[in-house]
């Protein structure tokens, strides 16, 4: 046996046994999308490949027809598992996503069973005969009608498959198209190869060449999808995950240069992707430069901004993570932006409910302490005035024993928006409780907040409530306090102080406004 013959029978081993590793580390690791179908097209190449070497190296007729018929196994299995590959990597990025490829095994049942009857019907090898070559003695046979069947359905299937990932790589995002293009590569190889031989520019045989090229096309394709992980990251993290999400998704390098955007990003930026690689991002979008140095020494950064997309103002929350390599360096960055504009209007609702009344709409009297006792710790720090209003209406029992409750509330409802209009911007008016109100007039003196409650009034004097019972009319007593009448007084002082000229005006015939004077006694006790 010479060296060349014995460096070709080692070629094909090499090349079954690249297979045979393939398919079961793939197998291995069936989990991963597309491991399977690739550990069983790795498998049956090696069958392929090894029984061709087998019918080389059988002496008959009958045992290279045998030896045949076990290669054709693989040729049938190989396209099909070709296709299987192809579909579960398009499935993920929606194209064929109903497609199950075994809905073809029949049709590779019945192309198989064709070529193993050729013994009855001799439509697929005609005039079989032994030819002595160089290194081996070869079947030889003119193709019957059955074999141009054969040649439609394996290459039909490997067109389909290869134009399958074409198109996923001339759709996906620059970024991936490597990851792609290796797998492409590695599909290719052996249909290249036994496409050139067949057109004869190759001085090989068509199925002396093809079994040689399965070892290098599976490792190529192992490598693609273990090592890029297509399957794992590429077509769901980018096409299925990235681009339909709905918070926009910024890649920046290391200079916070954009290099990637999501659709949502391009309708957050106004820009496509092609219009802002390059950019830093902070000339952008209105974000500080200093964010990006922050996130880069203690990743993540959180931080809440504004934009005003198509003229309307939205809340953004930006989060910022470092992209950092195994030894640590920063190479980039990761910028995600959410939209909280409902997550912001749900949180002022529920401070508006917290801090209003719900039937008046005026603040409640929680809110009202609070915001009034910043006003009064402001006013003695600058010995500033400040006075208050606590204001009752007259007879009201009368209202809801008579009109009932519900016309008891309109009456609330409408005293409290319109004759607390007048009222200035700063100054603080809440419902006190029941039919009460009350009122923090910052910044204002005795006379003037007298002044105040005479015009509040006045106004509900006026004040005509149409209801379904007819229209009612009402009146309002009054109570002032000032701070400047006993400086140093806390608001519960206040309020009480307050609270006794309310009482005297009621006591004094109602409809009325009473200033709480300190009795001189009282002051001197």
């Amino acid at each position: 046996m010479t060296a060349l013959r014995l460096l070709s029978i080692f070629a094909y081993l090499l090349s079954a046994s690249i297979c045979v590793a393939i398919g079961w580390y793939a197998w291995l690791r069936k989990p991963v999308p597309g491991a399977k179908p690739l550990a069983m097209l790795a498998f049956v190449e090696a069958e392929w490949c090894l029984t061709y070497l087998l019918q080389l190296l059988s002496p008959s007729l009958e045992g290279k027809l045998f030896w045949n018929n076990a290669q054709f196994f693989g040729a049938v299995a190989a396209p099909l598992f070709y296709l299987a590959f192809g579909v579960e990597y398009n499935r993920r990025s929606g194209l064929l996503s109903r497609f199950d490829w075994r809905w073809l095994t029949p049709v590779s049942l019945a192309v198989l069973g064709l070529i193993w009857t050729d013994g009855a019907h001799h439509l697929f090898r005609v005039e079989p005969a032994l030819a002595q070559g160089s290194l081996f003695t070869h079947l030889r046979f003119t193709d019957g009608p059955l074999f141009g069947v054969f040649t439609v359905y394996a290459y039909t299937l490997i067109v389909i498959t290869t134009l399958l990932i074409l198109v996923h790589y001339l759709i996906a995002n620059h970024l991936y198209r490597l990851q792609i293009g290796v797998l492409l590569v590695g599909i290719l190889i052996p249909w290249v190869t036994s496409v050139v031989t067949a057109l004869g520019w190759l001085p090989l045989r068509l199925h002396d060449a093809t079994p040689l090229t399965f070892g290098l096309s599976n490792l190529v394709m192992a490598w693609a999808l273990f090592r890029y992980h297509l399957f794992d990251l590429v077509p769901v993290a980018r096409d299925l995950l990235i681009d339909s999400l709905q918070s926009g998704v910024i890649v920046l390098n290391d200079k916070a240069c954009i290099m990637d955007v999501n659709p949502a990003g391009e309708r957050i930026l106004g820009m496509s992707l092609n219009q802002c690689v390059g950019k830093p991002l902070y000339e952008v979008l209105p974000i500080p430069a200093e964010w990006f140095k922050l996130a880069a020494q203690s990743s993540p950064l959180i931080q809440d901004f504004k934009l005003y997309p198509a003229g309307e103002e939205t809340s953004y929350e930006i989060h910022i993570s470092s992209l950092q390599t195994a030894s640590g360096a920063v190479v980039g960055q990761v910028v995600a932006l959410s939209d909280i504009s409902d997550r912001i209007r749900v949180q002022e609702k529920l401070r508006h409910l917290a801090i209003t009344d719900d039937l008046t709409g005026l603040f409640n009297r929680r809110y009202f302490s609070l915001l009034a006792n910043q006003e009064l710790e402001r006013a003695l720090r600058y010995r500033h005035d400040l006075s208050v209003i606590l204001l009752d209406i007259d007879y009201f029992k009368l209202v809801n024993d008579t009109h009932g409750h519900l016309v008891g509330d309109q009456v609330l409802n409408q005293l409290a928006q319109e004759c607390f209009l007048g009222l200035r911007a700063f100054d603080i008016s809440a419902r006190f409780g029941g039919e009460e109100f009350i009122i923090a007039l910052p910044e204002t003196d005795l006379d003037a907040a007298s002044q105040t409650a005479e015009r509040l009034r006045a106004r509900a004097e006026k004040l005509r409530v149409d209801t379904d019972q007819g229209e009612i009319q009402i009146t309002i007593s009054l109570g002032v306090a000032s701070l400047s009448q006993s400086p140093g007084r806390t608001l519960n002082q206040l309020i009480d102080c307050a609270d006794q000229a309310l009482y005297q005006a009621k006591n004094s015939g109602r409809n009325q406004v009473c200033v709480w004077e300190e009795n001189p006694q009282t002051a001197a006790a």
